[in-house]
This record gives structure tokens, C-alpha cells and sequence, in this order.
């Protein structure tokens, strides 16, 4: 069935939308109002205000920063993968860097690299994007092979291409109020790999 049959045939009930439930209910706080300042916060024991938090300093071992949690078109966060018109578009993670920042380097486009910093390491193919920011790395989402051997120590590539490896759960990288991982700002390094590693690394 193509779209147009699709059209003529089914036809498709949407509720009503429905505006400004907030002057009926109030909004989904205990106050009922707006909240600039969060009262949950405050009976959790924690400031109810926006703040700023220093970075911890940086580590001259790990001197780019990396960012993750961007999904990519072909997938839906971890799924999809399976899907041989999805691999076709997209085969492999590949990372984000600016030109300047892949000379810089050393990185030639499409070539398999490791990314490592204190949390873990990935394997990883790199693309060069005029758009990044020099020193920026842009790691992709939820990655892993449905090919690749399952199980313990393996989960089908996901121990090797996950950007969850990358995520540190100490407490200069969370989200104190709760525990949420950032998903940005993360100290990383780009590893060239000998032939062999890009051979282990695919």
C-alpha cells in the first residue's frame, strides 16, 4: 500500500487538543504554579536555583573534549541496528571532528581509531566535519553489532563500540540532584591504531 491508497482508505481519529489545562489544574508542581526556584529540590535538601560548577581540572593525558548522546537518523537510540537498509546507510559509529583538530591529530577520514579516556576505551571510525569546533569530539549513540558474538563480555559489539563506556559515573561528571551522567565536557584522547588493531577494531 503506498501512501496515497493509505489516505483514500484509513482514516485517522486525533483527541482534540486541548490548551491552557494549566488554568484548570495549575501546572505539575506542588505549588501549582510556575517554579523558578524548585520546591521538590529544597525538600530533597539541595539548592532549588540553577548553579554553576567548576570543571575538575584538566588532565594534559586527555586534552580533547568529547560529547555523546546524539542519535543518528538511520536508528532509534540503541535499536535498529539489525535493520540491513539502516547498516547500509550507516555501517559503522563514526566520531565527529573539525579539520584543524584531525590534522592535528593525525586522523585520516574513514580510518578506525581508538577513543579512550579514564572511564574506558571505544573503536571507532573518524569523519571530519568543517561544522565541529577545534578540539571537540562528537561521539554517536548507543552502538553495537547484532552480528557480533552475544553474551557476557561481548553484548554483540556494545563492549567495544558504546559510547556508555566513555560516560564516567564519578561524582565531578554527574548530575548530583539525580545521578544523571553528563554528556558533554568529557576529557577523552584519540588513539591512532596500528593495522593490525584497525583489522581487531572492525
Amino acid at each position: 500500500m503506498n501512501f496515497e491508497k493509505f489516505s483514500e482508505e484509513v482514516e485517522v481519529y486525533f483527541a482534540k487538543p486541548e490548551f491552557k489545562k494549566y488554568e484548570k489544574t495549575g501546572f505539575a508542581t506542588p505549588t501549582g504554579k510556575v517554579e523558578l526556584a524548585s520546591t521538590v529540590l529544597k525538600d530533597l535538601g539541595f539548592d532549588p536555583l540553577p548553579y554553576f560548577r567548576e570543571d575538575p581540572p584538566m588532565d594534559p593525558a586527555y586534552p580533547l573534549m568529547m560529547f555523546t548522546g546524539v542519535r543518528e537518523d538511520e536508528y532509534f537510540q540503541t535499536g535498529h541496528r539489525h535493520i540491513p537498509e539502516m547498516r547500509k546507510s550507516k555501517p559503522e559509529p563514526v566520531l565527529f571532528v573539525s579539520p584543524q583538530t584531525a590534522k592535528d591529530q593525525g586522523l585520516v577520514e574513514d580510518e578506525w581509531v581508538e577513543v579512550e579516556n579514564q572511564t574506558g576505551k571505544i573503536s571507532i571510525k573518524v569523519g571530519v566535519r568543517p561544522a565541529m569546533p577545534d578540539g571537540l569530539v562528537r561521539i554517536p549513540h548507543g552502538w553495537w553489532k547484532p552480528e557480533m558474538k552475544q553474551g557476557a563480555g561481548h553484548l554483540s559489539g556494545a563492549l567495544k563500540y558504546s559510547d556508555a563506556l566513555l560516560c564516567p559515573d564519578d561524582e565531578d561528571y554527574l548530575d548530583r540532584e539525580q545521578g544523571i551522567p553528563h554528556l558533554k565536557g568529557i576529557p577523552c584522547r584519540i588513539n591512532k591504531l596500528t593495522d593490525a588493531g584497525k583489522e581487531a577494531a572492525e
